[in-house]
Formats: C-alpha cells, structure tokens, sequence
C-alpha cells in the first residue's frame, strides 16, 4: 500500500467539480432492478428532480437529476453488473435555473417512513456494491451494531478516508440520528491502521459508543466479508450481517442518509478519487452523478503524456545498444586487460539500462487509460474508455497513458 500518496492525496481535501455541462445517469447504480422512467427526450429538468420512479415490486432506489438542464437522449449503454442499461442524457441549459423542492420533513422516524426515504431519495451503497440502503432497514430486526465502512479497498481510492476526516461533522450527525432511530449499542468505524494517528485525533474520546477498529495496510482489507470475519465472527457467505443486527454502511452512504432523512436532499454528488501516472492533480472530487470521466480529467486539469520521456528511454538505450555493439567488433582484435575490463564494466552498466528501460516499456503494455472502478473489491469491473459516466457506486478514476502497442515492432506508440 503506497501510504504516503495515500496521505499526499488526503492532505489536499476534498475539491468540488461544479462546472459539469452534460451528464449520463444510468437507471441501475449498482444492484437491484431498474424502476419507471419518468421523462422523455426534450424535456426540462432541474436538479434534484426524479427522472426514475420506484415500483414496490421491484429492488431499486429513485434515481435524480444531477444538473439543471434538457433531456437530450434515452439511450442504451454499458451497465455495471447488469448488461446493457437504459442512461438518461441530460445537458445544461441556461432555460432551466434553480433547483428541484426537498422532500417534506418527517415527521415520525418510523422504520417505514425511513425506508420509504430512503428508497426516494435515491440511497445506495456507494463503496462499491450499490445495494440500496433502505433495503437493509427492516421492522422485524433488533439492530444492535453501526459498522462504518472507511477503508482504502484498491490502488490509492482513499474518497470515503477523505469524506471522514473532511466531514466527521456531518458524519457523526448521521450516526446519532440512526442511533437514536434505531436504538442502537454500538458504533464501529473500520479504517486502515496507517490512519490511526489521523482518527484517534478526530473522534472524541468521551464518544464511548464509537470505536474504531483498524485493518491491515493492504488493498481489499474494506471487504465486509474480511473485516465481518474478523472483528464480528460473522461468516458474510452464509450469514446477512443485518439479520443479525449488523447494519454495514459505506462512510459517504451515512453522509447521503443523512442528508435525505434530515435535510429532504436526494443522492446527486459524490466524493471519487482520481489518480494515476498521468494525472496532472491527484485527489479526492465530489462530482455530479453521471458525470463522463473525460469532462471530470478536464476539469481537474487534464492529461500528463508520458511520450516525450519514453522516447527519451528509448534513445538513450538504443545508443547504449550500440555502444556494446560497438565495443564487441573492437574486442575480437584487441584483447588487451585494460580494454576487457573497460568492456566488461561498459557492458553490465549499459545492459542495466537497457533492461530497466525494456521493464519501463513493459510496463505499458499492460496499462489502460481510464480504469473506471465500479463495485467492491470482487467483483468491481474495470473498463478501458474515458466515456464511461460516475454512477453512485463508483470511486475511483485511475488516469494512465494513451497508447497503441504494436506487435511486430514490439514498441509502444504514444498517442498525445
């Protein structure tokens, strides 16, 4: 785990995306089914509006306008674990200003009156596996625990690590409401052991209900089924840990709960971590839902392209190559000791370049430009395009080269 870009990135807070002119929100942010759509091509929405509608039958959450703007298209496109899904193309217009209206107030925290909340305003898992929220929530359920997911789960996606640290304020808000809703014992907050320092700072001491519980540095430690096993003896293969009063949320999930049952706002934003070799700015974004992630590397700076120092390499091996080359001609007519060790000094020095360079190159072949995860650590599917838009489930963008690689020559062709 590369702990110190992790803490790089942390220590630049969190950046609002807001100049975001068009996006493509998907009917299915992660599991469930997909509800009724509610608009049609042309039509003016703002944000905040509901373009999908739940139906009781089915396990889905309403899905919300992120921008003011026109509805442009209703296509179909690449879902993320269930083939091909309908994407409501919205673009900002200047015609459509202001916001949708909140939901009303509740007024009694009932476990059907948060469910249905929750489930309207659009709340989902947003770690990874997208479950919807209020589905957890049940009347028949004595719920004892609050787990806190807040782990590092994959390269460097330390965005609900930054929502925690950020916004522990309006975190620990929407662990005293579930608390108190539900009637619950304990609060547990799952962090990496690198963040120890950072937590121990921020949460109070006299707070006897939260305890933090601190996982190995290592990638996919943010598994329920790791940290379930580990901590609560639940075996998540066979056991639901909500059946057994277990209620496991993502850090930015609390957030979104509670600004839906509190504040009547629906799921629009998220916090993703964008970060890879040719990224220009690394950090933590909270961007619009259905955002494409080449307007968001746009808007965080753009593209770094690595050719001009590849070419470099690649020349300065090439001269080394035939320096050797070179060197071997003179050495068939001169055996002299003092030029076999100059050769033979020459040649390890200029072979070691030569092969840190070919593991330089190598390393290309196996890059992608946009590594868009989706999910948990799993089953997350990883895509190679910068069209792809942020579902509430997504959290990290990784931003590599662009490049052809071509098989006969055995070179990697850079595009800028």
């Amino acid at each position: 785990m590369r702990i110190k870009e992790i803490i790089s990135i942390l220590n630049k807070g969190i950046q609002d995306i807001t100049n975001i002119d068009y996006v493509e929100i998907g009917t299915i942010h992660g599991q469930g089914d997909s509800g009724k759509i509610l608009v049609k091509t042309g039509q003016k929405v703002k944000k905040g509006d509901i373009l999908v509608d739940c139906t009781e039958d089915k396990l889905c959450a309403c899905v919300h306008s992120s921008i003011s703007g026109e509805v442009v298209s209703i296509k179909k496109a690449v879902g993320q674990n269930k083939g091909a899904v309908d994407v409501i193309c919205i673009k900002k217009s200047k015609d459509v200003k202001g916001v949708a209206k909140k939901y009303d107030k509740i007024k009694d925290y009932t476990i059907e009156n948060i469910r249905e909340r929750l489930k309207h305003a659009g709340i989902v898992g947003m770690g990874g596996a997208g479950f919807p929220s209020y589905a957890k929530i049940k009347k028949d359920v004595c719920y004892t625990h609050l787990i806190i997911n807040a782990c590092v789960s994959d390269y460097l996606s330390c965005a609900d690590l930054a929502v925690l640290i950020q916004e522990y304020k309006k975190v620990k808000q929407g662990i005293e409401l579930l608390k108190n809703i539900l009637k619950l014992k304990k609060v547990v907050i799952i962090v990496n052991k690198f963040a120890k320092k950072i937590i121990t700072n921020l949460i109070d001491k006299n707070d006897e209900c939260i305890e933090v519980k601190y996982m190995p540095n290592k990638y996919g430690q943010g598994d329920e089924k790791i940290f379930c096993k580990k901590y609560f003896n639940i075996d998540k293969e066979n056991v639901f840990p909500a059946h057994s009063g277990y209620l496991i949320y993502n850090v930015q999930t609390i957030c979104a709960i509670y600004d839906a049952l509190k504040l009547g706002k629906p799921c629009t934003t998220r916090v993703v971590t964008i970060y890879g070799k040719c990224v220009r700015n690394a950090g933590n974004y909270r961007v619009p839902i259905g955002s494409v992630v080449e307007d968001i590397v746009k808007q965080t700076g753009g593209e770094v392209c690595l050719y001009e120092e590849y070419k470099s390499r690649e020349n300065e091996a090439m001269k080394k190559y035939e320096e050797i080359q070179k060197l071997k001609e003179e050495y068939r007519q001169n055996t002299s000791p003092e030029f076999v060790e100059n050769f033979i000094k020459t040649r390890k020095e200029n072979n070691k370049y030569i092969f840190d360079f070919l593991k330089y190159e190598h390393m290309y072949k196996g890059f992608i430009r946009y590594k868009v995860l989706y999910g948990g650590t799993h089953w997350c599917l990883k895509f190679d395009t910068d069209k792809l838009p942020i579902y509430k489930n997504t959290y990290a963008i990784g931003i590599v080269n662009k490049y052809q690689y071509d098989k006969t020559s055995k070179k990697c062709n850079f595009k800028n």
